[in-house]
């Protein structure tokens, strides 16, 4: 297993380079590893592989299909970040869900020569159902600030109340 060092969402525009993941405006995972020199050279000949993340929480647990690079190369060209501190940036083919409680780690998955017996298949975002996507287009996070700040405004509310009628 190989620690995952940090996540971000990142939202890629629809003129991406050719192999980079197209958002639909909504931000896709990515993370950060410093791979061992076996694990740079096979992601250097296979820059598709297979994947499962632990430890990550329920947000992310599981096999996914990804893109992994240079931090240097992708998902923006800074080549004196990957020189620096020798990071690959792994794109995950699946929704951006916010950022896990703790960041987990990865590792290759075999590939199968059979079929599963469950499915690996990776949640691509025309793969969600209407029912899991938001009604009225906002994401989870925006919907829980807003929630969080009306839940405050409605606790003032109350103590206003409660200072009004003491007095």
């Amino acid at each position: 297993m190989t620690p995952i060092e940090s996540w971000y969402g990142v939202i890629f525009p629809p003129d991406a380079p050719k192999g980079h993941p197209v958002s639909d405006g909504d931000p896709t995972p990515v993370i950060m590893i410093k791979p061992t020199k076996e694990l740079k050279n096979y992601l250097d000949n296979n820059p598709q592989p297979d994947i499962t993340i632990q430890g990550a929480g329920m947000l992310y647990d599981g096999h996914y299909t990804v893109l992994a690079a240079p931090a240097g190369e992708f998902p923006h060209p800074r080549p004196y970040y990957y020189a620096k501190n020798g990071y690959y940036a792994i794109a995950i083919h699946c929704p951006w869900r916010g950022y896990p409680s703790t960041q987990g780690s990865m590792s290759i998955m075999e590939k199968h020569t059979e079929t599963p017996e469950i499915s690996e298949t990776p949640v691509f975002h025309e793969n969600l159902t209407d029912a899991s996507k938001p009604k009225n287009g906002m994401s989870g996070s925006v919907l829980i600030i807003i929630l969080s700040v009306l839940a405050v405004l409605l606790v003032g509310a109350i103590i206003v109340s409660i200072v009004a009628r003491s007095k």
